[in-house]
C-alpha cells in the first residue's frame, strides 16, 4: 500500500515483467515480491525481488549512485584488501 501499487497495478506489472524482478530477472515468488516506489516522490516504479529491493535501498542510504556503487564494487573485486597483505 505504501508503494502506491494496488492489486490491479500489481497484476499488470507481473504480466509486463513476465513474473520476474525488474532488475535481476529472478522469478518472483510469494513473499519475495516487493512493490518498489520512489521514497521522495512516492511514485510507483515496479516489482523487485527482496535482494534487489534491499540493495537499491542500501546504495541510496550510503549516499552512492548505482554507478558509483558498481565502480567501487569492481575496484574491490579487482584489488581486494587481502591482496595487500
Amino acid at each position: 500500500r505504501r508503494s502506491g501499487i494496488g492489486k490491479e497495478m500489481f497484476q499488470s506489472l507481473l504480466r509486463i515483467q513476465d513474473g520476474k524482478c525488474a532488475v535481476c530477472s529472478t522469478l518472483l515468488k510469494g513473499g519475495q515480491v516487493h512493490a518498489d516506489h520512489d521514497h521522495d516522490t512516492k511514485t510507483p516504479r515496479g516489482l523487485l525481488c527482496r535482494f534487489c529491493n534491499v540493495t537499491e535501498g542500501m546504495i541510496k542510504k550510503v549516499g552512492l549512485t548505482p554507478l558509483g556503487f558498481a565502480e567501487r564494487l569492481q575496484q574491490y573485486l579487482d584489488n581486494p584488501p587481502v591482496s595487500r597483505l
